[in-house]
């Protein structure tokens, strides 16, 4: 009779530590899925920022070859320009 005792408590003991330990998987696993939410999240920002940037790099170059030709169409700004012709000196 003191062995069933004995082996009903060991019993209720194991079953209130699988308990405990199936709650703290659930937490465990509770956080890993806001973890990986969150890491989508950053990843489609990620994403949103590599496409603006690319965007903004090329609307830049766009802006320079805009510069560079209405430099060369102006009368004004080519009238200063030295073509080269020739060793001018010495290094």
């Amino acid at each position: 009779m003191t062995i069933t005792l004995a082996l009903s408590l060991i019993l209720g003991i194991v079953i209130l530590l699988l308990l405990s330990s199936i709650n703290q998987v659930n937490k465990l696993q509770q956080q890993v899925n806001l973890l990986d939410k969150e890491q989508h999240t950053q990843n489609s920002e990620i994403a949103v920022l590599m496409r603006n940037h690319l965007k903004h790099q090329e609307m830049l170059l766009q802006h320079i070859e805009i510069l560079k030709y209405l430099v060369e169409q102006d009368p004004a700004l080519n009238s200063g320009k030295m073509y080269f012709s020739g060793p001018m000196g010495e290094a």
